[in-house]
Protein backbone atom coordinates (compact mmCIF):
# COMPACT_ATOMS: atom_id res chain seq x y z
CA UNK A 1 0.00 0.00 0.00
CA UNK A 2 1.43 3.40 -0.94
CA UNK A 3 1.50 6.42 1.36
CA UNK A 4 -1.08 8.15 -0.83
CA UNK A 5 -3.54 5.37 -0.14
CA UNK A 6 -3.14 5.45 3.61
CA UNK A 7 -5.25 7.71 5.78
CA UNK A 8 -3.10 9.95 7.95
CA UNK A 9 -3.70 7.72 10.97
CA UNK A 10 -2.46 4.53 9.32
CA UNK A 11 -0.91 2.23 11.91
CA UNK A 12 2.56 1.27 10.77
CA UNK A 13 2.85 -1.54 13.32
CA UNK A 14 -0.50 -3.33 13.36
CA UNK A 15 -1.14 -6.28 15.70
CA UNK A 16 0.70 -9.44 14.76
CA UNK A 17 -1.18 -12.04 12.76
CA UNK A 18 -1.32 -14.36 15.78
CA UNK A 19 -2.80 -11.63 17.97
CA UNK A 20 -5.28 -10.72 15.26
CA UNK A 21 -6.45 -14.31 14.96
CA UNK A 22 -6.80 -14.74 18.72
CA UNK A 23 -8.86 -11.56 19.00
CA UNK A 24 -10.94 -12.56 15.98
CA UNK A 25 -11.73 -15.91 17.63
CA UNK A 26 -12.73 -14.21 20.88
CA UNK A 27 -14.99 -11.80 18.98
CA UNK A 28 -16.62 -14.68 17.12
CA UNK A 29 -17.41 -16.55 20.34
CA UNK A 30 -18.78 -13.46 22.10
CA UNK A 31 -20.89 -12.52 19.08
CA UNK A 32 -22.23 -16.04 18.54
CA UNK A 33 -23.28 -16.30 22.19
CA UNK A 34 -24.99 -12.89 22.05
CA UNK A 35 -26.79 -13.60 18.79
CA UNK A 36 -28.01 -17.03 19.93
CA UNK A 37 -28.98 -15.97 23.45
CA UNK A 38 -32.70 -15.86 24.14
CA UNK A 39 -33.80 -16.71 20.62
CA UNK A 40 -36.01 -19.50 21.91
CA UNK A 41 -37.63 -17.20 24.49
CA UNK A 42 -39.93 -15.33 22.13
CA UNK A 43 -42.19 -16.38 19.28
CA UNK A 44 -41.54 -15.56 15.63
CA UNK A 45 -42.38 -11.95 14.86
CA UNK A 46 -44.75 -11.06 12.09
CA UNK A 47 -44.50 -10.66 9.33
CA UNK A 48 -41.18 -11.71 7.85
CA UNK A 49 -39.93 -14.32 10.33
CA UNK A 50 -42.86 -16.77 10.00
CA UNK A 51 -42.80 -16.40 6.21
CA UNK A 52 -39.19 -17.57 6.05
CA UNK A 53 -39.81 -20.28 8.64
CA UNK A 54 -42.95 -21.62 6.94
CA UNK A 55 -41.34 -21.56 3.50
CA UNK A 56 -38.38 -23.52 4.88
CA UNK A 57 -40.71 -26.04 6.52
CA UNK A 58 -42.67 -26.50 3.29
CA UNK A 59 -39.43 -26.97 1.38
CA UNK A 60 -38.40 -29.74 3.79
CA UNK A 61 -41.85 -31.34 3.73
CA UNK A 62 -42.35 -31.29 -0.05
CA UNK A 63 -38.76 -31.86 -1.13
CA UNK A 64 -39.07 -28.97 -3.58
CA UNK A 65 -35.63 -27.36 -3.24
CA UNK A 66 -36.01 -25.04 -6.23
CA UNK A 67 -39.16 -22.91 -5.84
CA UNK A 68 -40.00 -21.58 -2.34
CA UNK A 69 -43.62 -21.86 -1.21
CA UNK A 70 -45.59 -20.24 1.58
CA UNK A 71 -49.06 -21.31 2.70
CA UNK A 72 -49.37 -23.58 -0.31
CA UNK A 73 -48.57 -20.87 -2.86
CA UNK A 74 -45.35 -19.84 -4.55
CA UNK A 75 -43.30 -17.33 -2.55
CA UNK A 76 -41.88 -14.97 -5.15
CA UNK A 77 -40.21 -12.58 -2.72
CA UNK A 78 -36.76 -14.18 -2.42
CA UNK A 79 -34.57 -16.72 -4.26
CA UNK A 80 -33.87 -20.09 -2.79
CA UNK A 81 -30.45 -19.79 -1.14
CA UNK A 82 -31.67 -18.38 2.18
CA UNK A 83 -34.09 -21.30 2.59
CA UNK A 84 -31.30 -23.80 1.91
CA UNK A 85 -29.23 -22.16 4.64
CA UNK A 86 -32.07 -22.00 7.19
CA UNK A 87 -33.02 -25.63 6.52
CA UNK A 88 -29.65 -26.99 7.71
CA UNK A 89 -29.98 -26.17 11.44
CA UNK A 90 -33.67 -27.12 11.26
CA UNK A 91 -32.70 -30.59 10.04
CA UNK A 92 -30.10 -30.87 12.82
CA UNK A 93 -31.97 -29.38 15.79
CA UNK A 94 -35.60 -29.75 14.71
CA UNK A 95 -38.20 -27.04 14.27
CA UNK A 96 -37.96 -24.23 16.81
CA UNK A 97 -37.44 -20.51 17.00
CA UNK A 98 -33.83 -21.27 17.96
CA UNK A 99 -33.25 -23.35 14.82
CA UNK A 100 -34.85 -20.90 12.43
CA UNK A 101 -32.76 -18.02 13.82
CA UNK A 102 -29.51 -19.98 13.88
CA UNK A 103 -28.23 -18.98 10.43
CA UNK A 104 -28.80 -15.28 11.10
CA UNK A 105 -26.82 -15.64 14.33
CA UNK A 106 -24.01 -17.53 12.62
CA UNK A 107 -23.71 -14.98 9.80
CA UNK A 108 -23.73 -12.18 12.37
CA UNK A 109 -21.04 -13.91 14.42
CA UNK A 110 -18.85 -14.28 11.32
CA UNK A 111 -19.41 -10.62 10.48
CA UNK A 112 -17.90 -9.33 13.74
CA UNK A 113 -14.34 -10.79 13.48
CA UNK A 114 -14.38 -10.16 9.75
CA UNK A 115 -14.93 -6.44 10.35
CA UNK A 116 -12.18 -6.42 12.98
CA UNK A 117 -9.71 -7.88 10.47
CA UNK A 118 -11.05 -5.67 7.66
CA UNK A 119 -10.37 -2.54 9.72
CA UNK A 120 -6.80 -3.64 10.39
CA UNK A 121 -6.27 -4.31 6.69
CA UNK A 122 -7.46 -0.76 6.03
CA UNK A 123 -4.93 0.70 8.45
CA UNK A 124 -6.70 0.83 11.80
CA UNK A 125 -5.09 -0.13 15.09
CA UNK A 126 -6.43 -2.71 17.49
CA UNK A 127 -8.71 -0.30 19.35
CA UNK A 128 -10.07 1.18 16.15
CA UNK A 129 -10.67 -2.28 14.72
CA UNK A 130 -12.62 -3.24 17.85
CA UNK A 131 -14.75 -0.14 17.36
CA UNK A 132 -15.48 -1.19 13.76
CA UNK A 133 -16.47 -4.65 15.01
CA UNK A 134 -18.76 -3.14 17.67
CA UNK A 135 -20.56 -0.77 15.30
CA UNK A 136 -20.84 -3.32 12.49
CA UNK A 137 -21.78 -6.18 14.77
CA UNK A 138 -23.65 -4.99 17.82
CA UNK A 139 -25.34 -1.68 17.00
CA UNK A 140 -29.12 -1.75 17.21
CA UNK A 141 -29.92 -2.64 13.59
CA UNK A 142 -27.09 -5.15 13.30
CA UNK A 143 -28.16 -6.86 16.52
CA UNK A 144 -31.74 -7.11 15.28
CA UNK A 145 -30.90 -8.67 11.92
CA UNK A 146 -28.56 -11.15 13.65
CA UNK A 147 -31.40 -12.43 15.84
CA UNK A 148 -34.16 -12.68 13.22
CA UNK A 149 -35.19 -15.32 10.70
CA UNK A 150 -34.68 -13.06 7.70
CA UNK A 151 -32.29 -12.66 4.82
CA UNK A 152 -30.49 -9.55 6.05
CA UNK A 153 -27.72 -11.05 8.20
CA UNK A 154 -26.58 -13.39 5.42
CA UNK A 155 -26.85 -10.65 2.80
CA UNK A 156 -24.74 -8.20 4.82
CA UNK A 157 -22.08 -10.87 5.27
CA UNK A 158 -21.80 -11.46 1.50
CA UNK A 159 -21.54 -7.70 0.88
CA UNK A 160 -18.77 -7.30 3.46
CA UNK A 161 -16.88 -10.21 1.88
CA UNK A 162 -17.25 -8.64 -1.57
CA UNK A 163 -16.04 -5.26 -0.32
CA UNK A 164 -13.10 -6.89 1.49
CA UNK A 165 -11.93 -8.55 -1.74
CA UNK A 166 -12.31 -5.29 -3.61
CA UNK A 167 -10.29 -3.39 -1.02
CA UNK A 168 -7.56 -6.01 -1.14
CA UNK A 169 -7.44 -5.47 -4.88
CA UNK A 170 -7.21 -1.67 -4.49
CA UNK A 171 -4.70 -1.56 -1.67
CA UNK A 172 -2.44 -4.54 -2.28
CA UNK A 173 -2.63 -5.19 -6.01
CA UNK A 174 -4.43 -7.57 -8.33
CA UNK A 175 -4.51 -11.28 -7.63
CA UNK A 176 -6.89 -13.73 -9.18
CA UNK A 177 -8.16 -15.09 -5.86
CA UNK A 178 -9.29 -11.59 -4.87
CA UNK A 179 -10.95 -10.98 -8.22
CA UNK A 180 -12.77 -14.32 -8.25
CA UNK A 181 -13.73 -13.97 -4.57
CA UNK A 182 -15.40 -10.63 -5.29
CA UNK A 183 -17.51 -12.07 -8.10
CA UNK A 184 -18.44 -15.20 -6.11
CA UNK A 185 -19.68 -12.97 -3.28
CA UNK A 186 -21.71 -10.97 -5.83
CA UNK A 187 -23.23 -14.21 -7.13
CA UNK A 188 -24.20 -15.33 -3.63
CA UNK A 189 -25.82 -11.94 -3.02
CA UNK A 190 -27.95 -12.46 -6.14
CA UNK A 191 -28.95 -15.94 -5.00
CA UNK A 192 -29.97 -14.46 -1.64
CA UNK A 193 -31.97 -11.45 -2.79
CA UNK A 194 -32.12 -11.44 -6.56
CA UNK A 195 -31.10 -8.36 -8.61
CA UNK A 196 -30.93 -5.97 -5.62
CA UNK A 197 -28.44 -8.26 -3.89
CA UNK A 198 -25.21 -6.97 -5.47
CA UNK A 199 -26.43 -3.35 -5.58
CA UNK A 200 -24.17 -2.11 -2.77
CA UNK A 201 -20.91 -3.73 -3.87
CA UNK A 202 -21.58 -3.18 -7.56
CA UNK A 203 -22.34 0.53 -7.29
CA UNK A 204 -19.44 0.99 -4.85
CA UNK A 205 -16.94 -0.60 -7.24
CA UNK A 206 -18.18 1.38 -10.23
CA UNK A 207 -18.36 4.67 -8.32
CA UNK A 208 -14.85 4.26 -6.93
CA UNK A 209 -13.34 3.56 -10.35
CA UNK A 210 -14.96 6.72 -11.69
CA UNK A 211 -13.93 8.85 -8.69
CA UNK A 212 -10.30 7.64 -8.81
CA UNK A 213 -10.11 8.38 -12.50
CA UNK A 214 -11.51 11.89 -12.02
CA UNK A 215 -9.08 12.52 -9.14
CA UNK A 216 -6.18 11.03 -11.14
CA UNK A 217 -5.47 8.59 -8.30
CA UNK A 218 -5.73 5.31 -10.16
CA UNK A 219 -1.94 5.19 -10.37
CA UNK A 220 -1.76 4.94 -6.57
CA UNK A 221 -3.91 1.82 -6.40
CA UNK A 222 -3.85 -1.77 -7.50
CA UNK A 223 -5.24 -0.59 -10.85
CA UNK A 224 -1.96 1.21 -11.68
CA UNK A 225 -0.48 -1.55 -13.84
CA UNK A 226 -3.76 -2.54 -15.47
CA UNK A 227 -4.09 -1.80 -19.17
CA UNK A 228 -7.43 -1.36 -20.88
CA UNK A 229 -7.17 -4.82 -22.40
CA UNK A 230 -6.38 -6.38 -19.04
CA UNK A 231 -9.30 -4.58 -17.42
CA UNK A 232 -11.70 -5.87 -20.06
CA UNK A 233 -10.31 -9.40 -19.87
CA UNK A 234 -10.46 -9.53 -16.08
CA UNK A 235 -14.00 -8.18 -16.11
CA UNK A 236 -15.05 -10.86 -18.59
CA UNK A 237 -13.51 -13.56 -16.38
CA UNK A 238 -15.36 -12.11 -13.37
CA UNK A 239 -18.65 -12.12 -15.23
CA UNK A 240 -18.00 -15.71 -16.30
CA UNK A 241 -17.40 -16.73 -12.67
CA UNK A 242 -20.60 -14.92 -11.69
CA UNK A 243 -22.55 -16.79 -14.37
CA UNK A 244 -21.04 -20.16 -13.43
CA UNK A 245 -22.40 -19.68 -9.92
CA UNK A 246 -25.80 -18.24 -10.83
CA UNK A 247 -26.84 -19.78 -14.17
CA UNK A 248 -27.46 -23.33 -12.86
CA UNK A 249 -29.90 -21.91 -10.31
CA UNK A 250 -31.48 -19.64 -12.95
CA UNK A 251 -31.84 -22.55 -15.36
CA UNK A 252 -33.46 -25.04 -12.98
CA UNK A 253 -35.69 -22.29 -11.57
CA UNK A 254 -36.80 -21.28 -15.06
CA UNK A 255 -37.54 -24.89 -15.94
CA UNK A 256 -39.59 -25.32 -12.77
CA UNK A 257 -41.40 -21.97 -13.02
CA UNK A 258 -40.71 -19.70 -16.00
CA UNK A 259 -42.28 -16.64 -14.35
CA UNK A 260 -40.19 -16.75 -11.17
CA UNK A 261 -37.14 -14.83 -12.47
CA UNK A 262 -39.21 -12.19 -14.27
CA UNK A 263 -41.29 -11.70 -11.13
CA UNK A 264 -38.08 -11.18 -9.16
CA UNK A 265 -37.02 -8.38 -11.49
CA UNK A 266 -40.46 -6.85 -11.75
CA UNK A 267 -41.36 -7.02 -8.06
CA UNK A 268 -38.03 -6.30 -6.37
CA UNK A 269 -36.65 -3.79 -8.84
CA UNK A 270 -39.41 -1.91 -10.60
CA UNK A 271 -42.27 -2.20 -8.12
CA UNK A 272 -40.24 -1.40 -5.03
CA UNK A 273 -38.61 1.49 -6.84
CA UNK A 274 -41.74 3.07 -8.26
CA UNK A 275 -44.38 2.35 -5.63
CA UNK A 276 -44.79 1.73 -1.93
CA UNK A 277 -45.29 -1.97 -1.28
CA UNK A 278 -47.13 -3.39 1.75
CA UNK A 279 -47.63 0.10 3.15
CA UNK A 280 -43.88 0.70 3.63
CA UNK A 281 -43.74 4.25 2.37
CA UNK A 282 -41.62 7.18 3.50
CA UNK A 283 -40.30 10.57 2.38
CA UNK A 284 -36.93 10.95 0.67
CA UNK A 285 -35.33 11.94 4.02
CA UNK A 286 -36.56 8.74 5.71
CA UNK A 287 -33.10 7.20 5.97
CA UNK A 288 -31.50 10.43 7.17
CA UNK A 289 -33.80 10.18 10.19
CA UNK A 290 -33.37 6.41 10.62
CA UNK A 291 -29.58 6.28 10.31
CA UNK A 292 -28.43 7.38 13.77
CA UNK A 293 -30.98 5.29 15.74
CA UNK A 294 -29.75 2.24 13.81
CA UNK A 295 -26.22 2.94 15.14
CA UNK A 296 -27.11 3.13 18.82
CA UNK A 297 -25.53 2.82 21.34
CA UNK A 298 -22.41 3.70 19.29
CA UNK A 299 -23.94 6.64 17.41
CA UNK A 300 -21.59 9.20 18.99
CA UNK A 301 -18.49 7.39 17.69
CA UNK A 302 -20.17 6.94 14.31
CA UNK A 303 -20.89 10.68 14.07
CA UNK A 304 -17.24 11.51 14.76
CA UNK A 305 -16.17 8.93 12.20
CA UNK A 306 -18.46 10.43 9.55
CA UNK A 307 -17.22 13.95 10.30
CA UNK A 308 -13.59 12.79 10.08
CA UNK A 309 -14.25 10.98 6.79
CA UNK A 310 -15.78 14.15 5.34
CA UNK A 311 -12.47 15.94 6.03
CA UNK A 312 -10.34 13.08 4.68
CA UNK A 313 -11.92 12.68 1.24
CA UNK A 314 -8.53 12.84 -0.46
CA UNK A 315 -7.60 9.47 1.06
CA UNK A 316 -8.25 6.51 -1.21
CA UNK A 317 -9.35 4.46 1.80
CA UNK A 318 -11.96 7.08 2.67
CA UNK A 319 -13.06 7.37 -0.96
CA UNK A 320 -13.62 3.61 -0.90
CA UNK A 321 -15.84 3.90 2.20
CA UNK A 322 -17.85 6.82 0.85
CA UNK A 323 -18.45 4.88 -2.37
CA UNK A 324 -19.66 1.98 -0.24
CA UNK A 325 -22.12 4.21 1.59
CA UNK A 326 -23.29 7.16 -0.52
CA UNK A 327 -24.46 5.78 -3.93
CA UNK A 328 -26.71 3.11 -2.43
CA UNK A 329 -27.95 5.52 0.26
CA UNK A 330 -29.06 7.92 -2.49
CA UNK A 331 -30.77 5.11 -4.37
CA UNK A 332 -32.61 4.05 -1.21
CA UNK A 333 -33.67 7.65 -0.55
CA UNK A 334 -35.57 7.80 -3.83
CA UNK A 335 -36.93 4.25 -3.85
CA UNK A 336 -40.60 4.39 -2.85
CA UNK A 337 -40.60 1.30 -0.59
CA UNK A 338 -38.67 2.04 2.60
CA UNK A 339 -37.76 -0.05 5.63
CA UNK A 340 -35.07 0.74 8.22
CA UNK A 341 -33.23 -2.57 7.81
CA UNK A 342 -32.42 -1.65 4.20
CA UNK A 343 -29.62 0.42 5.76
CA UNK A 344 -27.90 -2.63 7.27
CA UNK A 345 -25.48 -3.29 4.35
CA UNK A 346 -24.24 0.32 4.58
CA UNK A 347 -23.53 0.48 8.31
CA UNK A 348 -20.21 -1.46 8.13
CA UNK A 349 -18.81 1.39 6.01
CA UNK A 350 -19.52 3.79 8.88
CA UNK A 351 -17.93 1.36 11.32
CA UNK A 352 -14.75 1.39 9.23
CA UNK A 353 -14.78 5.20 9.06
CA UNK A 354 -14.96 5.29 12.85
CA UNK A 355 -12.11 2.78 13.12
CA UNK A 356 -9.83 4.94 10.97
CA UNK A 357 -10.82 8.08 12.88
CA UNK A 358 -10.00 6.50 16.23
CA UNK A 359 -6.21 6.83 16.07
CA UNK A 360 -6.12 10.53 15.20
CA UNK A 361 -8.92 11.86 17.39
CA UNK A 362 -8.55 15.64 17.47
CA UNK A 363 -9.88 17.58 20.46
CA UNK A 364 -10.49 20.81 18.59
CA UNK A 365 -12.02 19.35 15.46
CA UNK A 366 -14.04 16.69 17.28
CA UNK A 367 -15.45 18.95 19.98
CA UNK A 368 -18.68 19.95 18.24
CA UNK A 369 -19.31 16.46 16.91
CA UNK A 370 -18.65 14.94 20.33
CA UNK A 371 -21.36 17.16 21.79
CA UNK A 372 -23.71 16.30 18.95
CA UNK A 373 -23.13 12.57 19.45
CA UNK A 374 -23.36 12.71 23.23
CA UNK A 375 -26.49 14.85 23.06
CA UNK A 376 -28.18 12.46 20.65
CA UNK A 377 -27.25 9.45 22.79
CA UNK A 378 -28.59 11.08 25.95
CA UNK A 379 -31.83 12.01 24.18
CA UNK A 380 -32.10 8.46 22.89
CA UNK A 381 -31.62 7.12 26.43
CA UNK A 382 -34.33 9.41 27.79
CA UNK A 383 -36.51 8.42 24.86
CA UNK A 384 -36.11 4.75 25.76
CA UNK A 385 -37.39 5.38 29.29
CA UNK A 386 -40.27 7.57 28.13
CA UNK A 387 -41.09 5.19 25.30
CA UNK A 388 -41.26 2.18 27.60
CA UNK A 389 -43.61 4.05 29.95
CA UNK A 390 -45.87 5.01 27.04
CA UNK A 391 -45.74 1.47 25.68
CA UNK A 392 -46.79 0.01 29.01
CA UNK A 393 -49.45 2.51 30.09
CA UNK A 394 -50.95 3.51 26.75
CA UNK A 395 -50.38 0.69 24.29
CA UNK A 396 -50.44 -2.26 26.65
CA UNK A 397 -53.04 -0.66 28.95
CA UNK A 398 -52.43 -2.36 32.34
CA UNK A 399 -56.18 -2.71 32.94
CA UNK A 400 -56.29 -5.38 30.21
CA UNK A 401 -53.52 -7.67 31.41
CA UNK A 402 -51.43 -8.76 34.38
CA UNK A 403 -48.02 -8.04 32.84
CA UNK A 404 -45.73 -6.51 35.45
CA UNK A 405 -44.15 -3.25 34.44
CA UNK A 406 -41.10 -3.79 36.66
CA UNK A 407 -39.06 -5.99 34.28
CA UNK A 408 -39.92 -3.82 31.27
CA UNK A 409 -38.84 -0.63 33.02
CA UNK A 410 -35.74 -2.37 34.39
CA UNK A 411 -34.74 -3.36 30.84
CA UNK A 412 -35.24 0.25 29.72
CA UNK A 413 -33.14 1.49 32.65
CA UNK A 414 -30.37 -1.02 31.88
CA UNK A 415 -30.19 0.48 28.40
CA UNK A 416 -30.84 4.16 29.10
CA UNK A 417 -28.57 4.44 32.16
CA UNK A 418 -25.35 3.34 30.40
CA UNK A 419 -26.23 5.47 27.37
CA UNK A 420 -26.36 8.58 29.57
CA UNK A 421 -23.33 7.61 31.69
CA UNK A 422 -21.28 6.67 28.62
CA UNK A 423 -22.09 10.04 27.06
CA UNK A 424 -20.64 11.79 30.10
CA UNK A 425 -17.38 9.86 29.75
CA UNK A 426 -17.44 10.63 26.03
CA UNK A 427 -17.54 14.39 26.69
CA UNK A 428 -14.70 13.98 29.18
CA UNK A 429 -12.68 12.28 26.39
CA UNK A 430 -12.52 9.02 28.31
CA UNK A 431 -13.39 7.27 25.08
CA UNK A 432 -12.49 3.70 25.96
CA UNK A 433 -14.49 3.94 29.16
CA UNK A 434 -17.46 5.37 27.28
CA UNK A 435 -17.41 2.58 24.70
CA UNK A 436 -17.03 -0.04 27.43
CA UNK A 437 -20.03 1.39 29.32
CA UNK A 438 -22.17 1.51 26.18
CA UNK A 439 -21.20 -2.03 25.16
CA UNK A 440 -21.64 -3.69 28.56
CA UNK A 441 -24.88 -1.81 29.21
CA UNK A 442 -26.24 -2.79 25.81
CA UNK A 443 -25.34 -6.45 26.29
CA UNK A 444 -26.90 -6.51 29.77
CA UNK A 445 -30.08 -4.84 28.51
CA UNK A 446 -30.42 -7.30 25.62
CA UNK A 447 -29.88 -10.38 27.81
CA UNK A 448 -32.20 -9.13 30.56
CA UNK A 449 -34.85 -8.17 28.05
CA UNK A 450 -34.76 -11.50 26.22
CA UNK A 451 -34.80 -13.69 29.31
CA UNK A 452 -36.80 -11.64 31.83
CA UNK A 453 -38.68 -8.63 30.46
CA UNK A 454 -40.08 -9.78 27.13
CA UNK A 455 -41.11 -13.47 27.58
CA UNK A 456 -44.24 -12.48 29.60
CA UNK A 457 -45.43 -10.57 26.52
CA UNK A 458 -45.77 -13.87 24.65
CA UNK A 459 -49.14 -14.51 26.29
CA UNK A 460 -50.44 -11.32 24.68
CA UNK A 461 -49.42 -12.57 21.24
CA UNK A 462 -52.24 -14.76 19.93
CA UNK A 463 -50.82 -16.75 17.00
CA UNK A 464 -49.13 -19.44 19.10
CA UNK A 465 -52.28 -19.97 21.19
CA UNK A 466 -54.53 -20.04 18.13
CA UNK A 467 -52.18 -22.35 16.28
CA UNK A 468 -51.89 -24.76 19.21
CA UNK A 469 -55.70 -25.01 19.46
CA UNK A 470 -56.03 -25.72 15.74
CA UNK A 471 -53.32 -28.39 15.87
CA UNK A 472 -54.89 -30.09 18.89
CA UNK A 473 -58.59 -29.89 18.07
CA UNK A 474 -58.99 -30.11 14.29
CA UNK A 475 -58.20 -32.76 11.75
CA UNK A 476 -55.39 -32.16 9.25
CA UNK A 477 -58.06 -32.18 6.52
CA UNK A 478 -60.02 -29.30 8.09
CA UNK A 479 -60.49 -26.13 6.07
CA UNK A 480 -58.88 -23.33 8.06
CA UNK A 481 -59.83 -19.74 7.24
CA UNK A 482 -58.84 -16.32 8.62
CA UNK A 483 -60.45 -12.89 8.39
CA UNK A 484 -59.05 -9.64 9.86
CA UNK A 485 -56.25 -11.52 11.57
CA UNK A 486 -54.17 -12.36 8.51
CA UNK A 487 -50.81 -12.96 10.13
CA UNK A 488 -48.18 -15.32 8.68
CA UNK A 489 -47.38 -16.44 12.22
CA UNK A 490 -50.82 -18.10 12.37
CA UNK A 491 -49.89 -20.14 9.29
CA UNK A 492 -46.64 -21.21 10.91
CA UNK A 493 -47.95 -22.07 14.37
CA UNK A 494 -51.06 -23.86 13.09
CA UNK A 495 -49.00 -25.93 10.68
CA UNK A 496 -51.85 -25.66 8.14
CA UNK A 497 -52.60 -23.98 4.88
CA UNK A 498 -54.98 -21.16 5.74
CA UNK A 499 -57.45 -19.51 3.38
CA UNK A 500 -57.28 -15.72 3.70
CA UNK A 501 -60.85 -14.76 2.90
CA UNK A 502 -60.65 -11.01 3.06
CA UNK A 503 -62.90 -8.89 5.22
CA UNK A 504 -66.15 -9.27 3.28
CA UNK A 505 -66.15 -12.82 1.97
CA UNK A 506 -68.79 -14.09 4.39
CA UNK A 507 -70.42 -16.38 1.82
CA UNK A 508 -67.36 -18.60 1.51
CA UNK A 509 -66.92 -18.70 5.28
CA UNK A 510 -70.47 -19.83 5.95
CA UNK A 511 -70.47 -22.23 3.04
CA UNK A 512 -67.50 -24.01 4.57
CA UNK A 513 -68.86 -23.87 8.12
CA UNK A 514 -72.31 -25.09 7.07
CA UNK A 515 -70.91 -28.16 5.33
CA UNK A 516 -71.72 -30.99 7.77
CA UNK A 517 -69.41 -33.45 6.04
CA UNK A 518 -66.20 -31.46 6.29
CA UNK A 519 -64.63 -29.87 9.37
CA UNK A 520 -63.88 -26.16 9.07
CA UNK A 521 -62.29 -23.51 11.27
CA UNK A 522 -62.55 -19.73 11.04
CA UNK A 523 -60.20 -17.39 12.92
CA UNK A 524 -61.55 -13.86 13.13
CA UNK A 525 -62.18 -10.96 15.48
CA UNK A 526 -65.16 -10.88 17.83
CA UNK A 527 -66.60 -7.87 16.00
CA UNK A 528 -66.24 -9.46 12.59
CA UNK A 529 -67.84 -12.70 13.80
CA UNK A 530 -70.83 -10.76 15.07
CA UNK A 531 -71.13 -8.92 11.76
CA UNK A 532 -70.84 -12.18 9.84
CA UNK A 533 -73.76 -13.65 11.79
CA UNK A 534 -75.92 -10.57 11.42
CA UNK A 535 -75.21 -10.22 7.69
CA UNK A 536 -75.87 -13.89 7.07
CA UNK A 537 -79.22 -13.76 8.83
CA UNK A 538 -80.30 -10.50 7.23
CA UNK A 539 -79.09 -10.94 3.68
CA UNK A 540 -79.21 -14.69 3.15
CA UNK A 541 -82.32 -15.25 5.24
CA UNK A 542 -80.63 -18.33 6.53
CA UNK A 543 -80.22 -19.97 9.85
CA UNK A 544 -76.91 -20.79 11.40
CA UNK A 545 -76.32 -24.46 12.06
CA UNK A 546 -76.21 -25.25 15.79
CA UNK A 547 -72.98 -27.12 15.16
CA UNK A 548 -71.26 -23.83 14.35
CA UNK A 549 -69.83 -22.58 17.60
CA UNK A 550 -67.04 -20.62 19.21
CA UNK A 551 -64.32 -23.17 19.92
CA UNK A 552 -61.86 -20.79 21.55
CA UNK A 553 -62.07 -17.24 22.86
CA UNK A 554 -59.02 -14.99 23.21
CA UNK A 555 -59.82 -11.62 24.74
CA UNK A 556 -57.33 -8.84 25.36
CA UNK A 557 -54.55 -9.97 23.06
CA UNK A 558 -52.24 -7.45 21.46
CA UNK A 559 -51.33 -7.27 17.79
CA UNK A 560 -47.86 -5.75 18.02
CA UNK A 561 -47.59 -5.33 14.25
CA UNK A 562 -50.55 -2.92 14.24
CA UNK A 563 -50.28 -1.69 17.81
CA UNK A 564 -53.86 -2.56 18.74
CA UNK A 565 -55.83 -4.72 21.13
CA UNK A 566 -57.99 -7.50 19.73
CA UNK A 567 -60.62 -9.98 20.86
CA UNK A 568 -60.33 -13.09 18.72
CA UNK A 569 -62.56 -16.08 18.12
CA UNK A 570 -61.99 -19.54 16.69
CA UNK A 571 -65.19 -20.72 15.06
CA UNK A 572 -65.60 -24.43 14.29
CA UNK A 573 -68.40 -26.60 12.90
CA UNK A 574 -68.35 -29.68 15.11
CA UNK A 575 -70.33 -30.09 18.33
CA UNK A 576 -68.98 -29.70 21.81
CA UNK A 577 -67.59 -32.91 23.33
CA UNK A 578 -70.36 -33.03 25.96
CA UNK A 579 -73.01 -32.74 23.24
CA UNK A 580 -71.61 -35.46 21.01
CA UNK A 581 -70.10 -37.79 23.54
CA UNK A 582 -66.95 -37.73 21.42
CA UNK A 583 -63.43 -36.52 21.71
CA UNK A 584 -62.77 -32.83 21.06
CA UNK A 585 -61.51 -33.67 17.59
CA UNK A 586 -64.10 -33.98 14.77
CA UNK A 587 -64.69 -37.48 13.53
CA UNK A 588 -64.19 -38.49 9.93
Amino acid sequence: MTNQQRPSNFVTNPPTVANQMRMALVLFVVAFVMFLAGNEQHYLWDRDEPRYATATREMLETGNWIIPHFNGGVRLDKPVLIYWLISMPVMIFGESEFSFRFIAALCGALRVPLMFLFAIRMGAGRQGALLAAAISGFSLMMMLISKATTIDSALVLTIIVAMWFYWERIAYGFQWWKHIGFWVAMALAVMLKGPPGPLVAGTAALSLRIWLRIASQSKDTGFADESTGQAIGRSLVGILVFLIWTLPWVYVTYRAMPDFISEQVQRHVFHRTTRSMDGHAGPFYYYFVALLPCLLPFAAAAICGLAWAARMRASIAVKFLWCWFVPTFIVFAFVKTKLPHYLAPLLPAIGLMASLWWEERDVARDKVWRWVGAGFTVLAGVGVMVGMHLFYFRMLDPTNHDISRGPLLAAALLLAGPMVLGSLFWLLRRDRTALAVWTVGWFCAVIFGLYVAFPPLNKLRPSRQLGDWIRKNSLPSATVMMVEYEEPSLVYYSGRQIVDLGKNDRAQAFKALNDPLNPAVLVTTADRWQKFQDEYKDLEKGTISPKIRVGRTLNGVFQFEKGQWMDLRIICNWPKPEDSGQDTKPQQ
